[in-house]
């Protein structure tokens, strides 16, 4: 079974590669394709987990799904600048939803005049190495959102084959809080995004033309921003990665800590999330995982009370 889904992957591979890779190219002077086999976000596909067909329409991600290719340290999320995809949307474009297939890679750096720049040719000032990334973020079906960046320097042919696959996107961690202190009006939360626990959705190639990029998975990024929620007290988390997050502060190096201060002059509660900064400075459409709800406010909830019955039958007492 193991040799048949191989060959499906390369029999699918073939097929959108061609599609793809026209004769005559927009921006590079030689073709420099880019593929990977099947991509899944866990949950979206019908038969799930990264081993097999999904349902006929290919649906292995969302309707959500977006993604973003770069030439690592020449990217320019500016549009007409720096070497990357700019506006040019993943799917359909160099991610295919082939039916009866999950979703894979096949593009080329030169087939489309929204392309900035080529990986053949640095930006001035930028690396010579051609190591190319690929960043990937959806939302499965509970709302989650998940990720992946995966870094390939080029073959002997001068093209990017990031792998067989299959490749998992993964669900994005919450910050861990460190520190919350009610202020006048608001709260000041202090959190921190730690390296580790982005390591699930990362597919790094360390050698060659992509071995200094990633001598320290926090050279893939430019760090993360705080971003904030408030909802009315007890009416429950959000369940939506993709709107209404408010930016609080600047970017914060990945492995670093940073304060949100959060306006409350009613009583809300908080949720603190973040947006990815990947390297050249994309930053990530969606949020990571929200962490535990803060109260903020003029009011604190009190807690449920709790009865305690003192020794020799004396009057009851509450306790906080």
């Amino acid at each position: 079974m193991k040799k048949l889904v191989v060959f499906s992957v390369a029999a699918v591979l073939l097929l959108v590669v061609s599609a793809a890779v026209q004769p005559a190219n927009a921006i590079c002077s030689s073709s420099r394709s880019f593929t990977s086999g099947y991509i899944y976000t866990p949950g979206v596909c019908v038969d799930g987990g990264g081993d097999g067909p999904c349902d006929a329409s290919g649906s292995s991600v969302s309707a959500a799904f977006v993604a973003t290719f770069w030439h690592v340290g020449n990217g320019n999320p500016a549009e007409g600048l720096g070497s990357d995809s700019d506006g040019f949307p993943a799917v359909p474009n160099w991610v295919f939803p082939y039916p009866g297939y999950p979703v894979v890679i096949a593009g080329d750096w030169g087939t489309d005049q929204r392309i900035d720049g080529c990986i053949d040719a640095p930006q001035p000032g930028g690396p010579a190495a051609k190591c190319m990334a690929v960043q990937m973020y959806d939302v499965d079906l509970n709302g989650d959102a998940h990720f992946a960046i995966f870094t390939k320097g080029a073959n002997a042919t001068g093209d990017y084959a990031f792998g067989d696959g299959p490749f998992n996107l993964a669900p994005m961690p919450a910050l861990d809080i460190l520190n919350t202190v009610r202020t006048a009006g608001g709260v000041d939360i202090t959190a921190i995004l730690n390296v580790a626990d982005l390591e699930a959705g990362l597919f790094l190639d360390t050698t060659g033309a992509c071995a200094d990029v990633t001598a320290g998975a926090e050279s893939l990024f430019d760090g993360y921003r705080l971003r904030y929620r408030t909802v009315p007290r007890d009416s429950g988390e959000p369940d939506d990665p993709t709107t209404g997050w408010q930016p609080c502060g600047g970017v914060i190096p990945i492995g670093q800590s940073g304060t949100c201060s959060v306006p409350t002059p009613s009583d809300v509660d908080v949720y603190l999330s973040y947006s990815l900064l990947s390297d050249s400075g994309f930053e990530s459409g969606v949020t990571g995982d929200e962490a535990t709800r803060i109260q903020g406010g003029p009011n604190v909830a009190d807690p449920a009370p709790r009865i305690q019955i003192r020794q020799g039958g004396k009057v009851p007492v509450r306790s906080n």
